[in-house]
């Protein structure tokens, strides 16, 4: 059975992290900057409903496959997703917990929390992957 595949060039993803790796020495100071004005938790919501809603339109957009539209979405996406709640969080951390909390039960919980988050992706995938699987042979 033929499978769609979602070829691009190798190096489109690795520039668009390469430019997000750039503009997150701006989005996390702007993000810490917006939780400063209208209050971390609006911010940290904001946030993650921009990252709802812009779920939706990226499975479209990268299916597009051309660089100058799959590079953008990649770029918006990592600073939504990971620099720009980050910022929020990195902020609120600092007003929520003490110096002694802040520097060593914090850093565990989020490495520890990557972690567990990581396998779960990894399960979840290979279940879609053999729920597919079995689907097609069917």
């Amino acid at each position: 059975m033929w499978r769609k595949c979602w070829w691009v060039d190798k190096s489109v993803p690795t520039k668009a992290v390469y430019i997000v790796s750039v503009l997150g020495f701006a989005v996390i100071p702007l993000a810490g900057w917006l939780s400063g004005c209208f209050g971390r938790h609006i911010t940290y919501r904001g946030f993650c409903m921009l990252l709802m809603f812009y779920a939706w339109p990226v499975f479209s957009l990268l299916n597009s496959r051309e660089p100058m539209i799959v590079i953008p979405v990649i770029v918006v996406g990592i600073a939504l997703a990971s620099l720009g709640i980050y910022g929020v969080q990195a902020a609120w951390g600092v007003k929520m917990f003490g110096v002694r909390h802040r520097y060593t039960k914090m850093p565990v919980a989020k490495e520890l929390g990557s972690i567990l988050a990581a396998r779960c992706s990894l399960g979840a995938g290979t279940l879609v992957a053999d729920c597919d699987l079995l689907l097609h042979e069917a």
